[in-house]
């Protein structure tokens, strides 16, 4: 499956890897933040218009020894990135009237520019608020990457994406 030219994976691990970073040593937050240690994020992307399906997982990463979580953390987040994406929650709340037998209760987590990031490990607010910093500081990343793309010389000429 081909990925956006802009928004790689390896963008978004070392997002995720930053993000978790800051709050495991930020005191005021992680004090306030339960199961930090263990938890699961999804990031999810369009394909192109040649593929079936409406995205493809473009990274996920497990936090902590899965035989020691409470609950199925990744199920939980990719059911919920998969409800974000098809609009059957806005990632901030609970849509009773969208949910389906097997769908996850939970929220947390956002849609924005097009692509989804979930996560599920904590509190479902400040799942949602992981998810946030990490979807837009991969946007912002991206933008760097399309930006130094387009002030290449070799690519002023250019009417397609060809990184």
């Amino acid at each position: 499956a081909q990925k956006p030219a802009f928004l790689t994976e390896q963008i978004a691990k070392e997002v995720v890897e930053a993000v978790m970073q800051m709050l495991r040593t930020t005191p005021s937050i992680s004090s306030e933040l339960r199961r930090l240690d263990m938890g699961h994020i999804c990031v999810l992307v369009p394909v192109t218009r040649e593929e079936s399906g409406p995205y493809q997982v473009l990274f996920e990463k497990s936090f902590g020894d899965k035989k020691k979580w409470p609950y199925p953390f990744d199920q939980i987040c990719n059911d919920k990135s998969h409800q974000i994406w098809t609009g059957a929650s806005d990632g901030g709340s609970v849509t009773p009237h969208t949910l389906f037998i097997g769908d996850t209760p939970f929220w947390g987590g956002v849609k924005r520019e097009g692509i989804v990031v979930a996560f599920s490990g904590v509190q479902e607010w400040f799942d949602r608020m992981i998810a946030s910093v990490v979807a837009d500081m991969i946007i912002a990343r991206a933008h760097h990457a399309f930006n130094a793309w387009m002030n290449d010389e070799r690519n002023q000429e250019s009417c397609f994406v060809s990184p």
